[in-house]
C-alpha cells in the first residue's frame, strides 16, 4: 500500500477513535457530573524517500482530551442533594475502595450511615475519610461550605470540596468519576467554591450538538475508506498493466 493509502487508513482510525468519544458522550448525557470527551487531532509529520527524493507525509494524530466546563445546576428539593458552584471536585470511595473526583452531588444514607452517591460511593469529608449521618438527625442543613447540621443544629461534619489542577490526566471512570493514574492521590482542599444544597449538577453534554458532529464523523469516515480503496485499486491496476505483456 502506498502513502495515500496508509494516511486514509491512519485517518479513518483517528475518525473511528473520535466516533467512539461522541457516542460515549451521547450514553453519558444525562449523567449527572459528566463532563464529555472533545476529539482533536494534529498533524504529525514524517519525512520519507520517494523515488530517492525527501518527501514529507502528514499524518493525523490523535489529542483528545476532556471538556472541564460545568453542567447546568437543576432545581431538585431533596435536601439531600448537593452542587458545586464554582470550582472544586467532591471526592469519593467505591465499593471497591477506589478514590475518585467528580462533580455528582445526588446523595442517600446508606444502610450503615454513610452518605453516599446512588452508584453506592461514599462520599468524603474535608480530611478525606466516609461522612456518617448518625441515626435520628432529621433532615439535614448543608451549608456552603460543605458544613452538615442535624434538625437539631448539631454539626455532624463536613462534605469535602477539592482542587486538582491535573485532573485532565486522571482517567475517565464510570458515573461521570475521574479516578487517579496511580490509583491514589493527595486531596488538596479547594479554597473557592460554594455548594448549593437541593441542587444536582447535569452534564456539560449538549445531545443536539453531539448527534451532530456523530453525523459529520461518520460521513469523513466513509470518505477516508472511500480513499483508501481506490488507492489500493490504483495499485492493483498498476501492477496489473506492468505485468501485462507487451504488444
Amino acid at each position: 500500500m502506498d502513502n495515500i493509502g496508509y494516511v486514509s487508513l491512519t485517518q479513518a482510525a483517528m475518525l473511528e477513535r473520535a466516533l467512539d468519544v461522541t457516542t460515549n458522550n451521547i450514553a453519558n448525557s444525562g449523567t449527572d457530573g459528566f463532563r464529555g470527551s472533545r476529539s482533536a487531532f494534529e498533524a504529525l509529520v514524517e519525512n520519507s524517500l520517494r523515488d530517492g527524493k525527501p518527501e514529507a507525509i502528514s499524518y493525523p494524530y490523535d489529542r483528545s482530551y476532556v471538556d472541564l466546563s460545568p453542567g447546568a445546576l437543576t432545581l431538585t428539593g431533596n435536601s439531600l442533594d448537593v452542587a458545586i458552584d464554582g470550582p472544586g471536585w467532591f471526592a469519593y470511595r467505591n465499593q471497591e475502595d477506589q478514590l475518585g473526583l467528580g462533580r455528582d452531588g445526588r446523595l442517600s444514607v446508606s444502610d450503615a450511615g454513610f452518605l453516599q452517591t446512588t452508584a453506592g460511593s461514599n462520599i468524603l469529608d474535608a480530611a478525606g475519610a466516609p461522612v456518617m449521618i448518625p441515626q435520628g438527625a432529621g433532615v439535614l442543613t448543608i451549608a456552603a461550605d460543605g458544613s452538615i447540621m442535624s434538625e437539631a443544629g448539631v454539626l455532624i461534619g463536613q462534605i469535602g470540596v477539592f482542587d486538582e489542577p491535573q485532573i485532565g490526566s486522571w482517567q475517565p471512570a464510570s458515573n461521570g468519576m475521574f479516578t487517579p493514574p496511580s490509583g491514589n492521590a493527595e486531596l488538596v482542599p479547594a479554597l473557592d467554591f460554594r455548594v448549593v444544597q437541593g441542587f444536582s449538577e447535569g452534564s456539560n453534554v449538549n445531545t443536539m450538538v453531539e448527534m451532530t458532529r456523530m453525523i459529520s464523523v461518520q460521513r469523513a469516515y466513509e470518505r477516508s475508506l472511500n480513499s483508501a480503496g481506490m488507492a489500493d485499486e490504483l495499485r492493483q491496476d498498476t501492477i496489473k498493466r506492468l505485468g501485462s505483456p507487451a504488444t
